[in-house]
């Protein structure tokens, strides 16, 4: 019997970070031999290199080979300009990610971003967290406090850009306190050690997520759109909140930061929604049809 867990992944031209990363949803290693896997794993390109798709069949190659049966969805999404012609562009995941959650069909939706790996097995600790009245981890809140909050990797190896060359190469029992590379410094050019909740892994029981209606698809560039779900989440009757758990821990592999399409000067739309216009009940698209990639 699974345990009712669906990852969810949108990706823009990272294969070469997922084929990286997916590895280490399905194995263990030295440190956490165990893997528990997700119920099923669903994936939207969000309007980028088709080669994704390569990967992720290589994915569903693996997944068989470990003798196991998970429901793999792949879809391609076509973004088009105002005349209707397809374009290729970065945008902010919103969209993607809502539609994503409304495709799931498990009580709880892990939302990752394609360059998360996983050191620990994280699964058990969410699935905990939003199923036992008893959850021994960072934040025991009773089990319908929990089911009304996020819950986050709470430790994450964030490997900068720059040091990619050598951060790629590096075995999962590696990132740890010990390595060489590991600082807390947020200056360091190698590996920052970060604690707290960790927005490329990020649980959500999915009835909750749905009741705030998703992700603000207002939101044209990055960095606000997970804030503002996190604020209104506090404002939102019951209120819940935006934990973590360090027991859950991964490594961020390098990314760098996207062209904000749409969005002159840098922040500006964003800025202005953060401000002012972010649902004061928590409830966000009251509007429109949301979570609609085509």
């Amino acid at each position: 019997m699974g345990l009712g867990i669906s990852l969810v992944m949108s990706a823009y031209d990272r294969t070469s970070l997922f084929r990286l990363s997916y590895p280490t949803w399905l194995h263990g290693n030295a440190k956490h031999p165990e893997r528990t896997l997700p119920d099923e794993i669903l994936i939207v390109n969000d309007g980028g290199a088709a080669d994704l798709i390569d990967a992720v069949q290589d994915m569903e190659k693996e997944i068989k080979g470990l003798g196991r049966d998970i429901n793999v969805v792949y879809q391609y999404r076509v973004k088009r300009d105002a005349q209707g012609n397809q374009k290729f562009f970065w945008s902010n995941p919103a969209i993607p990610h809502n539609y994503l959650v409304k495709q799931a069909k498990g009580p709880v939706v892990i939302i990752i971003d394609p360059e998360i790996a996983f050191i620990s097995d994280g699964l058990p600790v969410v699935y905990s967290y939003y199923n036992d009245e008893v959850f021994n981890g960072d934040y025991p809140n009773t089990l319908e406090a929990r089911r009304c909050s996020s819950l986050s990797a709470g430790t994450c190896y964030s490997v900068q850009t720059e040091f990619m060359h050598a951060g790629g190469g590096l075995r999962m029992e590696d990132y740890n306190e010990f390595s060489p590379y590991v600082s807390t410094d947020p200056a360091s050019h190698q590996i920052i050690l970060r604690h707290g909740p960790a927005h490329g892994y990020r649980a959500w029981w999915k009835e909750r997520y749905m009741a705030l209606g998703g992700k603000d698809e207002r939101y044209l560039g990055w960095g606000y759109e997970d804030l503002d779900l996190c604020h209104r989440n506090w404002r939102f009757d019951p209120p819940g909140g935006d934990w973590c758990d360090h027991r859950i821990e991964i490594v961020e592999y390098g990314h760098g930061t996207p062209w904000m399409r749409g969005d002159t000067p840098p922040h500006s739309m964003n800025k202005a929604l953060w401000a002012a216009m972010s649902p004061e009940d928590g409830v966000a698209n009251k509007d429109i049809e949301w979570g609609v990639i085509q």
